[in-house]
């Protein structure tokens, strides 16, 4: 939001400073304006519904992706393609590239028994979503422990910090304090930790007392204070461990104007405007609710009184943090002010009937989920997960879900310690939410730095499929009119032309790939000549900064998650002897690769008897000539494992698997393991006059998730699920209804259900319950 307020706040000075030979309201020509140019700058949001909160090496991490309009939190009609990349030490390890239907999509990265244990970053976003920055990505840390893990000094212990490594910052309520006007100042406390503290403080107001305030655990607090002179403030604070420190406060104008919000319920909101004397009856003062550059109310606000209350007419507002500005007589934003818009009756209600509150290990679970918005049915789309809170236990106020990531989190550029805590409905206190949005989404607006300004850029475009494009040259010049032919032989030869323009430049777009497709280009002059060069474009990679949300980063993970890694231990050793690890793992799906735990393959397999390296590769053509003499007896006899994963169909691995893929193998007596390298975004590219061939990123295979079913096959051996079940396409027909039906596993324990999605008027979703297996 702030790039997007900055450069609408731009605009509205370049506007102003043309406007005055203008005879029309200024206003209402800059409101125009800022409509016109809102209707071109439409922002996307992302949202990831993942089946648990931590993960162990071995599992696969389920999730359901839904990309919605930032300003209507509609489905996005922009972007039809998502990256999601699972991130360690800010790299990416893995890039899933998933095509998006109505702003929905789904994979899973399914993670090698090898992954060093640690923290990691599940990251998603789309090419459009780049423009506008990393704000409105979704980027979520997560914990994956390793049973293999032999040693626990992967992480250091955390450090206490002393309290000159804290941060203290005040916030006035609508961005200044005004001599002689009522103001609330926020105070927001972080350590070096990036958490919070509870602190206590206290400041002399000159000739009205000793003001006394403290934060909470979280580290924010408030205080009001009528500053009858403008001498600089100093607060006073006292930390955890007794030391005391001082901090000026903002300082104290002599006039101007300030902007406040009321709040009895989510639905009674009232704007508080507060002038200085000296402003009285100098004209007409404009309140704008706006989003991304909608507006959705403009009310003017007289000023023949000191302080004015206007209602914000929150019936008509969607869902969602809805920004008040305070447009001065000469229409110059003077005061910010930010609101949370969360009416129940604009969300979905969901409802899940037929649940029992007691089952038996085994037993079927068939219930009937409902979705209604305003009383009516909603036919809309779902994501489920189940899982058992004894095996996998949750913090609901640390939780990403669905109505924090497009309520409360949206584009705020900090980190939010609890943000499921300030949406739960049980709490009738909405200061807490005021509090969070005055110390995260207030910002004081320099407006002398604004004017130089740029717009946000379109330097990444939409895309529509999978886009193959670049240019035709000729001894450095572009080809006019060059016919190009892209042919890829995939499930049957397939042909497309296209024709290259006066730059010289040519697209395919719409395409549909599938990852490791492999593609040739071919092209010719308009008069049918080869000497042409093909350059295929390329975006560059998005970068990877340091995570916002890092003091979300567990130490000690191996302790902290043991009784989930003991327990994805024997789960997998009981799908190992079902024999589902072999047959569910296709080839195109094994594909992370990460920091591995080298000492499990000793540890395993003993020494390895021969190591071959990427150069012992570079020329060859298939894996069987090096293979040959380099094993013994015959190498499709022995077992096969890639990235930690075993492979079923070894004679399928060995005729697909490009040499020039692989970073190291290792052979063993019985077993050959292969490490790959990270992915390209275009692998093997080649060039003869006329023709290159490519191997474009295309879009990732999805697994699917393995649900037993006891009714019609039966099965004596353990069943140790801890994800019992996941659905990410779930829709509600024109009543409002599906039914879903699965079975319990072996293990005792309180069951889970959430229900995340969206549909109807802007509408989304949330609904947990659970029960009990004995």
């Amino acid at each position: 939001m702030k790039n997007g307020f900055i450069y609408i706040a731009s605009l509205l000075l370049l506007i102003i400073s043309i406007g005055a030979s203008v005879k029309e309201d200024p206003l209402t020509a800059l409101l125009a304006k800022l409509k016109q140019i809102a209707g071109t700058q439409v922002q996307e949001i992302v949202h990831l519904h993942m089946d648990k909160p931590y993960y162990a090496a071995g599992d696969h991490i389920w999730f359901k992706a839904y990309v919605l309009d930032e300003s209507s939190l509609n489905p996005s009609a922009i972007s039809t393609v998502l990256y999601v990349e699972l991130i360690r030490h800010q790299k990416a390890i893995k890039t899933l590239k998933l095509p998006l239907e109505n702003g929905m999509g789904w994979g899973d990265f399914l993670l090698p028994d090898t992954l060093a244990e640690g923290n990691y970053r599940i990251r998603a976003y789309t090419q459009w979503m780049r423009n506008a920055g990393e704000q409105y990505f979704f980027d979520k840390t997560i914990a994956i422990g390793n049973g293999l893990a032999a040693k626990l000094n992967e992480i250091p212990p955390v450090k206490k910090h002393p309290s000159d490594n804290y941060q203290i910052a005040f916030f006035p309520e609508g961005g200044r304090i005004v001599q002689g006007i009522p103001c609330k100042i926020a105070v927001k406390v972080t350590q070096a930790n990036g958490l919070g503290e509870a602190v206590e403080g206290r400041l002399d107001n000159k000739n009205m007392g000793e003001i006394t305030f403290n934060t909470n655990h979280q580290g924010i607090g408030a205080f009001f204070i009528i500053a009858n002179d403008t001498a600089t403030r100093v607060a006073k604070i006292t930390f955890k461990n007794g030391t005391e420190k001082e901090y000026s406060l903002p300082t104290i104008q002599k006039s101007g104007y300030t902007l406040a919000v009321l709040e009895r319920d989510e639905k009674n909101k009232t704007a508080q405007i507060s002038m200085s004397p000296d402003l009285l009856n100098k004209g007409t003062l404009a309140l704008v609710g706006q989003r991304n550059g909608n507006i959705y109310f403009v009310q003017k606000v007289p000023t023949d009184k000191q302080v004015t209350r206007m209602a914000i007419p929150t019936e008509t507002l969607p869902p969602g943090i809805l920004q008040l500005s305070l447009f001065s007589p000469d229409n110059r934003p003077v005061c910010e002010q930010f609101t949370l818009i969360n009416d129940a009756d604009k969300q979905l209600d969901i409802q899940m009937e037929g649940i029992k509150p007691v089952y038996t290990q085994r037993a079927a679970v068939q219930f009937t989920i409902s979705a209604r918005q305003k009383g009516l049915p909603v036919s809309g789309n779902f994501s489920l997960s189940v899982t058992n809170t004894r095996i996998v236990k949750h913090d609901p106020d640390k939780e990403t879900n669905i109505l924090s990531s497009f309520l409360l989190k949206g584009e705020s550029p900090e980190y939010i310690e609890t943000p499921n805590k300030y949406l739960n409905r049980t709490s009738k206190d909405s200061s807490e939410v005021s509090l969070l949005l005055m110390t995260h989404h207030w910002r004081h607006l320099p407006w002398e730095m604004l004017t130089d300004k740029k717009p946000v850029s379109d330097q990444f475009p939409t895309e529509n499929g999978i886009s193959i494009s670049g240019t035709l040259t000729n001894r450095g010049k572009p080809v006019a009119n060059g016919k190009v032919t892209l042919m890829k032989s995939a499930g049957g030869l397939e042909v497309v032309s296209s024709l290259s323009d006066e730059q010289g430049h040519f697209s395919f777009d719409g395409l549909s790939l599938q990852d490791s497709t492999k593609l040739l280009i071919q092209a010719r002059t308009a008069g049918d000549k080869k000497n042409v060069k093909i350059l295929i474009d390329q975006l560059p990679p998005q970068l990877i900064h340091i995570n916002k949300n890092w003091p979300d980063e567990q130490t000690d993970i191996h302790h902290k998650l043991n009784d989930y890694i003991r327990h994805s231990n024997n789960f997998f050793k009981e799908q190992r002897d079902k024999g589902l690890l072999g047959t569910a793992i296709e080839l195109k799906a094994v594909e992370i690769k990460a920091e591995p735990i080298r000492e499990s393959n000793t540890a395993r397999h003993g020494h390895p008897e021969k190591t071959l390296t990427s150069k012992d590769l570079d020329s060859v053509t298939f894996l069987s000539s090096v293979l040959m003499g380099n094993v013994r007896g015959n190498y499709t006899k022995y077992n096969v494992i890639l990235d930690g994963i075993p492979v079923s169909d070894r004679s399928l691995f060995f005729i697909s698997m490009d040499p020039a893929e692989i970073d190291l193998i290792e052979i063993y007596s019985n077993t050959i393991l292969f490490t790959s390298k990270p992915p390209s975004a275009y692998r093997r590219i080649g060039y003869a006059p006329g023709v290159t061939t490519l191997t474009p990123n295309g879009f990732s295979h999805s697994n699917r998730f393995y649900s037993p079913d006891y009714d019609t096959k039966k099965d004596d051996r353990p069943d140790l699920r801890s994800t019992v079940y996941w659905n990410p396409d779930l829709k509600t027909d024109e009543n409002g209804n599906i039914t879903i039906k699965y079975f319990n596993p072996d293990v005792p324990g309180i069951y889970r259900i959430v229900i995340e999605g969206i549909g109807g008027n802007s509408g989304i979703g949330r609904k947990e319950i659970y029960y009990e297996v004995k």
